[in-house]
Formats: structure tokens, sequence, C-alpha cells
């Protein structure tokens, strides 16, 4: 791994000597001198190679870490400085850099101001000149035989130290050797040449090798004190010029020449240089951002994200400066069967691989990851085949629950040539330290090098994106790390997806559509519009359009978050909310959908907007959306109509919980000048008040009565207007005989619509002379966004775009593609496949390509013992006799690619229902299997509203309701009141009601010595169930003479704790939530652990490590697993 090389030296560290040392004096007096230095730097490297052995087998960071974070001012020399600064915490969509940091006070970076570069005749060609210089360039001539041959001047005493350091950094890893000054050496580099080391003028240094003679270098004192700035020196001996030098700087850095200091332009002087490596902002040679300006700005960094790696880090040689000199002095020619080093590695002087962190392996090959996430993740180009990984996505361990302790986890992602990677972040909730604006956790995510430390991104995040760098298009790493500051809070962790873009690409303009490589025109694009859209850029709305925002990947809507009179921003939701008790459980259609997260750090009355973005005709309109308002303190969504002179005025509005299922609405707008539209979502007084959008529609005229759904509902006929079947063809009318003879019980049927006439699923008979009749494919009404069939052929999604990423064109539409397939009217541009080919499939909007394959999700198979397809191409269970009570033979014994299914029922071919091979009289024949609908269960359809959970009981359900819910359905919205149940073990915490024994017998008053006397729990109130003798269950004294005290069987409570306090609870008494960290930010202790705090309340054992009030404390609280802090109390939100 590369981690050895970064070294971390003291940044001034001065050599105690009580005299100076001559060069002429005593030559074993000087040999020990050198030799104590060379110990002392040998001790050093041992402690840090220990200590950073130590970090790594750790299984988290420590106090010493989260210290670092917590801290309201760090040493600016510090080891971690760099790390720190990279991180970026983002709060109400706005990203904040850290607090505290100073690291323009750092020696390293004073001593930048140091530098210069020594320029002889022939080194002081200006900028502009075509001069050649090198970082390394081809003009400079290299020390022969890799061999620098120095002596110290007597001015020099302190700084021998770094300088030797540096030195033997050299020796350790290249192939560079500076070897003191001796008759010896210069006959071994045949000439007399040298480097004199001084105490002069700055840090400074001449530029390569100049032949026989002196060649100046300074490392003054006090100053230049550091091995980082001898290095610096050392390297520009060597031939390296500054790395804003560079021929390629302008793509990287700008340089403000204005505010340099007169005399210092030399030092940023761009040259001709050989550039074989990516140009590295964090490189020893690169210079800070104010150096040589007096404080002022002198370089700015281009893509501003990595200024923080102008600043010092632990590092001296950094990933690329090795590579650097390896190159530039042939250090590996001796390689003879150099290994092909993998993930941006290179082969070192011992002709092994040089691995980037986060890599290792003989060839760089493994990534270094914890067990249960990360690993390589590979985007492949569209195809016209199926499972294409053209964007994939990932989560954290556990998502959306917390994320654990101690975690490393990192995916590496490549793509093909031609393509770069864009990262997205659909939701990342990391902790943080809100005073500092440190990260506790964070995701790193390295787009510009791999062999480069990345940005680190923490606090609440949806929607960011980033593309990889020009230098590393197909090669990005993404990390998450958990371990730096392990004790620290759990949050929810992130979710990403991953997908690819052109090069070409990179910085598209293309509006409202996709971006398209113009193969006949290097480096040119063209934009295909979404429909709706178009002109060159698709920023044009089509007269009388319809526009869509369905928030599916590739799509973009034409409403976006505004930060004017916002708090924070609407982000995208994927399949479900991130909290039980509040928002959707699913998308109103396909998979992704838009919602405001109201939890932490989210206020009550903080509002969210999105507005329109695209200009709206003048013309009475139609705004039809699906909305999802579900939880106790949901508080009001709005839509408002704005006109040119910015007036607002509410259309509609809903206010309250409105349940959990999505609602929808379809609202007139007028006719308006300047028109705009607009939602608010205002939060609620406490987490549970998610709102959601999803599926909007914009277009001219009246709103339309929405027709029925064209599905098919378990147990009913179908009555909709399908006329074709699944393969395309035009249905038969029923009231015909021909070309086919009908029977006369469905003469009746209407038109030539699919009926399901006693059938499991819809028909017709065929207008084709060569199919009698066939399946019309319609989809049951609680049809998924996936397909079970192998061919899609059932597919009734909302997948819109083609593998390749194009738009689909509207069924009902003949531009840009004519067609005849108009009876897919009804299902917008979904992808369909209703003519037999291998996929679902689409016109798409590019006028160069007519149609293209989708890329649709597969369905994964459940084992369970009914299904949910009308032919139960779906089954996955292990019913193995067939309808008439046969035994199933063997799969492997007919169908070898079935073999894995053992002898159970399927349906691999979409035949009328499962079947299964069973024995004939000459060899084995199909039969059918009866396998029960899944949507006969009496819980089918999610009957229990709010979220509630249902339960079969015989032909029935019943309901259990989260708490603050009631009714049959859990339909009814009731007041918090903490149920008569406990959810202890011992019920410590009970304060019911409930005065009965187990065995029926009433409890005796607590105040009453009638008819037993007794002195426990004579102040208790009433003649319920307690334990004042610590018992370890609840129980009472009895009415019965005969039997003096029973145990009581007080019910374990079934619905969910509240996650906030209520009114009735000022104090949290009862709070039994899963809330558990400590308003400090650590990790509460578990109640049943004596670590790293020893404590007597033992009667919490079996209440994990959550926060809880079970003693006289006015709040919720716990131990910490932090050392230094014993207890805390806890942020539990009000209810």
């Amino acid at each position: 791994m590369w981690r050895y090389v970064a070294m971390c030296w003291a940044m001034h560290v001065a050599v105690t000597v009580g005299y100076p040392v001559s060069e002429s004096q005593n030559s074993n007096q000087q040999k020990s001198l050198k030799q104590q230095i060379l110990e002392d730097i040998r001790r050093e490297l041992r402690e840090y190679y220990n200590a950073t052995s130590k970090r790594e087998e750790s299984g988290s960071g420590g106090t010493r870490n989260e210290d670092e974070i917590d801290n309201k001012d760090i040493n600016p020399d510090d080891k971690n400085i760099q790390l720190l600064l990279s991180m970026g915490v983002e709060i109400d969509g706005v990203v904040n850099e850290p607090n505290g940091l100073h690291p323009e006070d750092s020696e390293q970076f004073k001593e930048q101001s140091l530098d210069r570069t020594i320029e002889t005749d022939r080194e002081a060609d200006k900028e502009g000149k075509t001069r050649n210089k090198r970082n390394f360039g081809p003009s400079w001539v290299k020390w022969p035989k890799g061999i620098v041959p120095y002596e110290f001047d007597d001015s020099l005493v302190a700084n021998r130290k770094p300088f030797l350091g540096a030195v033997k950094l050299f020796d350790d890893l290249t192939c560079i050797k500076w070897k003191p000054r001796s008759s010896e050496v210069k006959a071994e580099v045949g000439h007399d040449g040298y480097v004199r080391v001084k105490s002069g003028s700055g840090c400074s240094s001449g530029v390569g090798f100049g032949g026989d003679g002196e060649h100046a270098m300074s490392l003054s004192e006090p100053g230049c004190g550091s091995v980082g700035i001898a290095m610096h020196e050392m390297l520009h001996r060597l031939g390296q010029r500054h790395e804003q030098a560079r021929n390629d700087r302008n793509r990287y850095v700008k340089i403000v020449w204005k505010n340099i200091q007169s005399g210092k332009e030399s030092n940023f002087y761009r040259t001709f240089t050989y550039d074989r490596n990516p140009y590295d902002v964090g490189s020893v040679m690169q210079y800070g951002f104010t150096s040589f300006g007096g404080g002022k700005t002198t370089i700015e960094v281009i893509d501003n994200n990595l200024k923080y790696l102008t600043y010092p880090s632990g590092q001296i040689l950094s990933f690329y400066d090795l590579k650097d000199v390896l190159d530039q002095y042939d250090c590996t020619a001796h390689c003879t069967n150099a290994p092909k080093c993998q993930n941006a590695g290179y082969v070192n002087t011992k002709c092994e691989c040089e691995c980037p962190e986060g890599f290792t392996g003989a060839l760089c090959e493994t990534v270094v990851t914890d067990q249960d996430c990360g690993g390589y993740l590979t985007l492949k180009e569209g195809t016209a085949d199926l499972g294409v990984n053209r964007d994939i996505s990932v989560s954290s361990p556990n998502y959306p629950g917390p994320v654990g302790q101690g975690k490393i986890c990192r995916w590496a992602v490549k793509a093909p040539d031609g393509y770069i990677i864009k990262m997205t972040i659909d939701d990342l909730h990391m902790a943080y330290n809100p005073d500092t604006l440190r990260c506790y956790h964070w995701l790193e995510v390295q787009y510009n090098l791999p062999g480069q430390p990345g940005i680190r991104r923490c606090g609440d995040i949806v929607g960011e994106s980033f593309l990889t760098s020009a230098d590393s298009p197909t090669f990005m790493i993404v990390t998450m790390d958990t371990k730096f500051a392990g004790s620290r809070v759990m949050n929810k962790g992130f979710k990403l997806h991953f997908e690819l873009e052109r090069e070409v690409c990179r910085d598209n303009q293309c509006a409202f559509g996709v971006c398209v490589a113009d193969e006949l025109k290097a480096c040119k694009y063209r934009c295909v519009c979404q429909p709706g859209y178009e002109g060159e850029m698709c920023d044009k709305v089509v007269d009388n359009a319809k526009l869509n925002c369905n928030f599916e990947r590739f799509e973009k809507c034409f409403f976006d978050n505004v930060k004017e009179g916002a708090d924070f921003e609407w982000g995208p939701g994927f399949k479900h909310s991130l909290s039980l008790g509040t928002g959707p459980e699913e998308a109103h259609r396909g998979l992704r959908f838009l919602f405001t997260e109201m939890s932490s750090p989210r206020k009550p009355g903080d509002k969210a907007i999105i507005r329109t973005t695209v200009p709206l005709p003048e013309k009475a309109g139609c705004l039809s959306f699906a909305y999802n308002m579900f939880g106790r303190n949901v508080n009001k969504l709005s839509l408002f109509l704005e006109d040119f002179g910015s007036t607002k005025t509410e259309l509609w509005s809903k206010t309250g919980n409105q349940g959990s299922d999505w609602l929808t609405a379809d609202i007139n707008v007028p006719a308006t000048k300047g028109l705009k539209l607009s939602f608010e979502a205002i939060t609620g007084d406490s987490w549970d008040s998610d709102i959601a959008l999803d599926d909007i529609w914009w277009k001219v005229g009246k709103c339309d009565i929405r027709a029925p759904k064209d599905c098919i509902e378990y147990g009913k006929e179908y009555k909709g207007t399908r006329s074709y079947t699944k393969k395309g063809v035009k249905c038969q009318a029923w009231n015909v005989n021909e070309p086919h003879e009908v029977t006369s019980k469905y003469a009746h049927f209407e038109s030539n619509y699919c009926r399901m006439g006693g059938e499991a699923d819809a028909w017709c008979y065929t207008t084709d002379t060569n199919t009698a009749w066939d399946w019309c494919g319609v989809p049951y009404c609680y049809a998924t966004e996936c397909s079970y069939a192998s061919d899609g052929s059932d597919y009734v999604g909302t997948v819109s775009h083609t593998v390749t990423g194009l738009p689909c064109q509207m069924w009902d539409s003949n531009t840009p593609h004519t067609h005849d397939y108009n009876k897919l009217t009804n299902d917008q541009n979904y992808c369909r496949n209703t003519d037999s080919s291998k996929a679902p499939w689409c016109m798409t909007m590019d006028p160069s390509v007519r149609w293209g394959y989708c890329d649709v999700p597969r369905c994964e198979r459940v084992e369970q013992e009914c299904i949910l397809t009308a032919t139960g191409i779906d089954y996955a269970g292990k019913t193995k006799v067939t309808a008439s009570g046969k035994d199933c033979l063997p799969w492997k014994d007919v169908s070898e690619h079935m073999a894995q299914d053992e002898n159970y029922c399927r349906n691999p071919d979409s035949s009328g229902r499962p079947w299964c091979y069973v024995t004939g009289d000459t060899k084995p024949v199909k039969e059918d299997c009866k396998i029960p609908a899944c949507a006969e269960s009496p819980c089918f359809g999610k009957p229990c509203k709010n979220h509630g959970k249902c339960t079969v009981k015989g032909t029935s359900f019943t309901c259990t309701c989260l708490q603050g819910f009631k009714g049959d359905k859990c339909e009814t919205l009731e007041p918090i009141e903490e149920a008569d149940c406990k959810r202890t073990t011992t019920g410590w915490e009970y304060s019911g009601k409930i005065g009965v024994t187990k065995s029926g017998r009433t409890c005796q008053a607590w105040g009453s010595q009638t008819p037993h006397e007794h002195s426990y729990g004579t102040d208790l109130p009433g003649n319920y169930c307690r334990d004042p003798s610590d018992t370890g269950y609840l129980w009472c004294y009895t009415t019965d003479p005969d039997k003096k005290w029973e145990e009581c069987n007080v019910p374990d409570c079934a619905t969910p704790p509240l996650e906030c306090i209520p009114a009735s609870d000022p104090q949290g008494k009862l709070y039994f939530g899963t809330h558990n960290f400590a308003k400090s930010g650590d990790q509460c202790q578990r109640w049943d652990s004596q670590t790293p705090h020893k404590h007597s309340v033992s009667a919490l054992s079996d209440q994990k490590n959550y926060c809880r009030s079970a003693d006289k404390e006015k709040w919720p609280w716990c131990y910490t697993t932090n050392p230094d802090k014993r207890w805390d109390y806890c942020n539990i939100p009000a209810c």
C-alpha cells in the first residue's frame, strides 16, 4: 500500500549541537554527527510506523480522533489538517467548510514563502517563451547514474537533520542516491559536480545537473527546517520545476499575477514539460494558494473542491511525486519481468507494484474494504441486451437504518473507454459536529485521481453529483469511513447511483434532454430532447405539449428547488421514505419520487419550495399530480400560481395527515401572463411530517375526468378497453365469426375488448388466421415496476428510456418517428413489448435512432405458496405435486437449465399456470399444478391504513396500528396516550391501571392494610400492579384473604414505541424509542455493559443502548462509549 510513504515528520525540529562542524574538520567527528542524526531519523521512523500500525489495527479511531473533530481550534501543523480541510458539511443544500482550521499558520506553509528557484542564464526563460524546462523537462541534464554528491557548508547545522531525512526517503523509495562528496564518489560518477547545502537566503536551489563544480542549495536557518521543504529543494536539483510551472497548468490552476510580489514572478512561469503523470495539486512541488502574495491569493485552483490539497499534509512525497522521479531516472529499467499493476498502481524500485491507498495485492488488484460492503462496480456500455450495467446503485450497510461503527466500505467504480462516470448522492445522512462543522463519519469521493485523497462529505445531502476528471475518466473510488471517529453517533448512511456519461458530454448544456456524442464530428455532441421539449439545447417547450415529472433516472423535471423564501430543499426519494411512521412506502409510479425529509435538523415551520423553470403558455391548463401526506404531525402542502408581477395565488392546499396511500389531484389553472407554478411544503411540529410528490403532468386545456385504471382487479371481470394481444395482434370482435368461430357464451362481450370469460387472465380471439386466441397481457392492478417474463412481455412499469439512455417517444405521437402502435396511447412513453420482441422497447426521441430496447428491472422471485401473476410465472414456492395429486419429476431429468428448481412446480414457458413433468405412458408429460393466488389472502392489497400491520385471522384479518392511530383498519388519528402495557422485561416502568392478578384476583389497594397487612408500596396510588420490592416482575396484594399476593400478567406492548416525547410526559419517563446517542455526539454504552463505565443500573439491562429516563433525571440520558464522557442527556424530539 501507498500509506507507508505518508511520513509524519515534525515540520521544524532542530538538532542541538554545541558547536558548528566544518567540512574540513575531523572526518570522524563529522561521521559521528551524521550517524547520530541518522539514528534519530530511524528512531522517529519506527515510532511513526508503530503509530500507523496501531491505527490500522484499531477498530475505531479512538477519542484522539474524536477530539480533532470536536476541538474548537486545531494545531495548523497537525498531521490530519489536510484530511479535516477536505471535509464539507452539507446543511440545507449548502456545503459548509470546517471551522477552526488555520493551515496558513503552519510552519511548512510559511516555509513555502521562503522558497525560490535559483535561475542561471540557462534557466531564466520567461513566461510564454519556448525554452524547454522541466517538471521534469527535456532540456535538463540528469545526474549521471542517479547519484548526487553533496557536502554541508559550515553555516548549516540544524537543517542537516531534515535534509538527511529526505536522503533516507530517496534511498528507500527511489534509485536516487545522495552521497557525501568524496574522491571515491567522484570516481564512481565520473565528474566533479556536487551540491553544496548551506544556510543562505531562504529555501532555494538551482534546477538539474550543470556539470563539474558547485551546485547551490540553501536551507535557511531558522526556517526551511522540515523534511518536506528539503525534499522540495532536492527535487529542484534533480531537475524538477514547480508543479504550477507545468506546460498544462492552465487546465488546473489560474495564476493571479497582480497579487504576486515583485521579483517573485519567476516562481510562477509556465514551462515546457514532459507531463508524464497527471497534474497533482497535492504535489510537494505545488505552491500554496497565497505563496508570494503577502496574504493575497496568487494561485486559484480551478476545481475549488481540491483547494485543500494545496495545504501541507503528513505526506512528504505524494503518490505522483514518487512516480515522476522513478520515470525521469528510469528507476525500474532493471525490472526484466515487471508486473502489470492495476488500479493506477505502478512498478517501484523493488520491481513490485506501488498501490494507491485503498488497494493491495501483488498487482494492486484487491480493494481494501470490509467484507460486507464495497468492492468493484463495473459500468457497461448500453447494448441491445438486457441486464447491462449502465447504471448501478449502492447503499451503506443497513440503509436506511444506522450505519455500523468502525467500518471502511470502499467501492472501485470502472467504466469503458470513451466514457466518464457520474456519481449522484441520492440520499446521505452522516454525522458531524455542528459547532466545528467537521465530519465524524464521511463519504470520500476520489473523482480526480486514484492516487490522490478525495473530498469528504457528511451532513444531509440529496442530489449532489460528481464527474470523474479528464485525468481519470474511467475510474472513481468512493469510500465510507465510520472508523476515524468510530465512537460517535451513527446516522442513516447513504444511497448513491453511478451512471455512464460520454466524455464529450462532460460540460453539456442539454436542458431537458440527454447528451449524445456525435460519431461523425470529434468532440461534438447533440441534445436529444425529452417529449415536450425542442431546440438545439432542449431548452424550449413545444407548443401545447404535455410535460411530465416522474423523477425517474435520466428524466429532468420542469420543477426545481428555489432558495428564495425556502429553508431547505426537496430531495429524491427511492422506493420508500426513510422514517417509519411518515412518508410513502413506495413511489406512486416507478421507483422514485420527490419528498421533504422533515427529521432533524428541520424545525417546525421550515419551508421547502419547488417552482417551474420553463415558460408555460399563457393559456388555461391542467396540472395533475400525486401526493402523499402521511404522519401524525404533517403540516401543509400548497400549490401556488404566480403571475408576471410575482403575485401569488393559492390554487390548492391540504393540511394534516392524509393517510399512507398516494392521492391524486387535478387542478385547473387559469390563463396567466408570465405563469409560474410552485409547491410549498411546511414542516410540522415533529419529524413525522414528511410530504411527497410524484407523477406531475402539465397540459394545455381543462382537466379530464380520470379514466379508471386499465388493469385487472383480482376476482373481478376485466372491463377495460384493451383490444390487442400481448403480441400486438388486433382482437377479433366477439359478435362476429371471422376469421375464427366464437363460442356462443362469449358473444355478449363488448366490441373486441379483451375479457377473462372465466379464465385466469384476459384474452381474446385474434384477427390472425393462424392464431385462434391469445392472452392480452393486461396487468393486474397491483403490478410492480419489474418483469417476471424473460422477454419482458408482462412489463407495465414506467421505464421510459432505452439502454443507451435515449428518451422514449410518446406512443400517441408520430414525431420524430411515424408508427402504427397507437393502441398504446394510454401507456404514455413507457417501454413495452407487445410484438414478441426479445425485450421491452420504445420509439426514441432521437431522429437518427428509430427505436431501442429498454433495460427494465427483473422481478425477484420470492419463495411463497401463492402466485402474484395470473399465469404464475412468478411462482418460486415448494409445491411438488400436480392438481391431480401426481408427484412432479426432477427438472434435471428433462431440462438441465432448470435443475436448480429440483421438482417444484414452475412456469418457465408462460403457460396458463405453473406446471411440472409427471410420468407418462412413454415419456414425461406436462401437468398443471394448483397454486392459490396471493390476492386470495385477506391481507392482500394492504387493507390496514396508515402503515398498520395486517395479520391474517382465518378468512379475515386484524390490524396492529402505529402509535397514534386506531380503528379496525387504523384509519383514525387519535391523541397519543401510553398504552396499558409494559415495554421492559421486568415492567419496572409500568404506570398503567391493570389491577388484576394472573389468576383473576382483584388487587388490594396499596394504601390499605385489609385484608393483608404489609409494608411495601404504601405510598403507591390505587391498586395497580407494580414492583415496589424490585422482585423482577409486576405483582400486587390481593383482596382474597387466602392469597396474600400474586404476580400480575401485564401484556407486552405490541405497538412500536414513540420516537418522540409527548406533552403528557414532559420528562420523557415513558420514552422507549431507539435513539442511542448522547447530545455530545457520543454513541451510548449498552446498559448491560460495564465498559467503559461501570454502573449499577441493572434494571435497564434489556434496553440495549437506547436513551432512557429510569431515575430522577429530568430527561432521557445514557452512559457513553467515550471513556472521557461518563454520561450525557439525549436530544429526543418533542411529539
